[in-house]
């Protein structure tokens, strides 16, 4: 699980934002940014700032690529969220149910 991560940490892959959008629940309140977006707007402020075209943010989510066990019912994903006034990251290992095969959090690295 661990060896996919890395694997897939070291390419860079670009999402497709229209796929993505078509999978969320209609009038979710998420917009994506791409990576230029998210650089200019955020990395070089260090925070959300007034001046970015989203004022009213509460915060920024990212994710990494998710590794897989090679029977794919384990998984690890990195998460990091950005807000006006705290940050964290963690490092989640998910478990596929074999009941239902709905992707279950195993444990929560702070």
């Amino acid at each position: 699980m661990l060896d996919d991560f890395n694997r897939k940490r070291s390419q860079r892959v670009r999402l497709d934002k229209a796929r993505l959008l078509a999978a969320l629940p209609p009038g979710n309140p998420i917009t994506l940014l791409a990576e230029e977006e998210f650089q200019a707007g955020v990395v070089r402020n260090k925070a959300i700032q007034p001046r970015t075209p989203y004022p009213f943010a509460t915060g920024i989510v990212g994710f990494s690529r998710v590794g897989f066990n090679g029977a794919r019912t384990k998984a690890f994903v990195v998460v990091d969220w950005m807000s006006k006034h705290e940050s964290g990251r963690y490092r989640i290992k998910l478990l596929k149910s074999p009941e239902n095969g709905q992707w279950e959090i195993s444990y929560v690295w702070a």
